[in-house]
């Protein structure tokens, strides 16, 4: 599909403000992790936090890379949509150690896996032709998402006292993108959306 064709359609604005919005609520609970955990369990336990969601974004998005060709892209970005908010919200009440480990955990699983399928939606549903330049358009809007993400959630802990708010508003954030992902509708090869 041509650039100027795709960058006006509704899967493609849909999509790129649902990563838009999946990338500020990973970027913002990423860049906090370690001091939601200082405030709640010691900097030991924060640091194990931090090392549980390395481990599991690199052993997801391993199984991802497997897993994408095998499933429906769609679904699989859902599912991981899905996986981030609920590993973000299981985060915003975790008060123990082994709560916190345990959403770093699920948060973990989906991050990689968000970082590799946009580029891969995108070619698969417009093509090659214009790829460079569409995934140019829809990377850069993104990074608005990656660049507001820590200072977000920065200002809601101090506006509520704490990051019980904070990280369920990431939470939130990641499960409004798979709602706006699935508003955007299916492309075909060509880029058509069908509902």
């Amino acid at each position: 599909m041509p650039y100027a064709e795709a960058v006006r359609g509704r899967f493609f604005v849909l999509g790129t403000l649902a990563f838009m919005l999946v990338m500020l609520a990973q970027v913002g609970g990423i860049a906090h992790l370690f001091s939601l955990g200082m405030e709640r369990v010691g900097a030991a336990a924060a640091g194990t936090a931090v090392s549980v969601l390395a481990v599991c974004s690199i052993t997801g998005r391993l199984a991802g890379g497997a897993l994408v060709s095998r499933l429906p892209m769609r679904a699989f970005i859902v599912v991981n949509m899905a996986g981030q908010g609920l590993g973000l919200m299981l985060l915003a009440q975790a008060h123990t150690a082994p709560a916190l480990w345990l959403g770093a955990a699920l948060f973990g699983l989906p991050v990689g896996n968000l970082l590799m399928l946009q580029p891969l939606l995108l070619a698969e549903a417009f093509g090659l032709r214009d790829y460079g330049r569409i995934y140019a358009a829809s990377q850069g809007l993104t990074t608005l998402g990656v660049a507001a993400g820590p200072a977000t959630v920065g200002i809601l802990h101090d506006a509520a006292g704490g990051y019980v708010a904070a990280f369920t508003a990431v939470g939130a954030c990641s499960l409004t993108a798979m709602v706006v992902f699935l508003a955007a509708g299916r492309a075909n090869a060509r880029g058509a959306v069908r509902v």
